[in-house]
């Protein structure tokens, strides 16, 4: 749709070779727009920029998206070509709000309905552990829409952290501990079994198994993220869970869903598994 708005509104100002190239769509966090686009129209992101401002006026600001976000800290590589400079802003979801800068942390508008159906799974008085918080993108939905008795959130990167921080005072949530660190580390040190774990660390978070199913009950649930190729199934990703958990508890693939697509060979997906058997820790370690 705003791809054919566009080509109405820039038909006068671009070559007519590069209309069909314009983006189909955006990602609208807060009051930022985050494009996509492609290499040849490079010499004219600053006009496609302000016209979708004048389309989309109530936001402020156009962000290009000028590389894929990786690194341990995941953070994202986005410049503003139309607007105002300042990245930060306040986004709602899932009558949650977030605060964040859209260039230092990372917010993925994509995993909405996983966030739903995850606050659908969550029983009342868990006790959970989010591994990877970030800002609180699954953490805050769960405290705020179930009745979770307490939620471990555990970020390592010190600006993420005090986003995570602040955005448990903004939504005045009470069942949230904020641990900054290495999950590893802080996982060591936890002697009692919780209920849910949840490994939302892409591309890849298989090191991190054993610390997961080092805290996990038996009969509770690890959503382990992942990434699958788009021609296979999302349950192809469970025999390398198994693989690394054998002889720390036993494993049971309850689901597997299709989180969103990640990029043009793969797709986010999430396993949940049932952790039958509790790990026994060795009290002389």
């Amino acid at each position: 749709m705003i791809k054919k708005i566009l080509k109405d509104a820039l038909k006068e100002k671009l070559p007519k070779d590069k209309l069909n190239l314009l983006p189909a769509g955006y990602q609208a966090i807060g009051d930022i727009l985050i494009l996509n686009v492609h290499p040849e129209l490079q010499d004219y992101v600053k006009i496609i920029g302000e016209t979708l401002l004048q389309l989309r006026p109530r936001f402020r600001t156009v962000c290009l998206k000028e590389d894929v976000i990786k690194g341990e800290f995941r953070t994202p590589k986005v410049r503003v070509i139309a607007g105002d400079k300042n990245t930060k802003t306040m986004h709602k979801e899932h009558n949650c709000m977030f605060e964040l800068d859209v260039s230092k942390v990372m917010f993925s508008k994509g995993n909405h309905n996983e966030k739903k159906r995850l606050c659908a799974l969550v029983k009342n008085g868990e006790v959970i552990v989010d591994m990877f918080a970030g800002v609180g993108y699954w953490t805050i939905p769960i405290a705020k829409n179930t009745q979770a008795k307490r939620i471990y959130a555990i970020e390592k990167n010190p600006i993420s952290a005090k986003y995570l921080r602040d955005n448990v005072k903004l939504n005045k949530v009470d069942n949230v501990v904020v641990l900054e660190g290495d999950c590893r580390d802080i996982l060591k040190d936890l002697d009692f079994g919780v209920d849910r774990v949840i490994m939302g660390y892409l591309p890849d978070c298989s090191e991190f198994i054993d610390s997961a199913i080092g805290v996990i009950r038996a009969g509770g649930t690890i959503h382990f993220h992942t990434l699958v190729d788009t021609k296979k199934l999302p349950n192809t990703a469970f025999p390398s869970f198994s693989k690394i958990a054998q002889d720390m508890g036993l494993a049971v693939l309850e689901k597997a869903v299709i989180v969103k697509a990640y990029n043009p060979g793969k797709n986010h997906v999430v396993l949940d598994i049932k952790i039958k058997k509790q790990r026994i820790k060795d009290p002389f370690l």
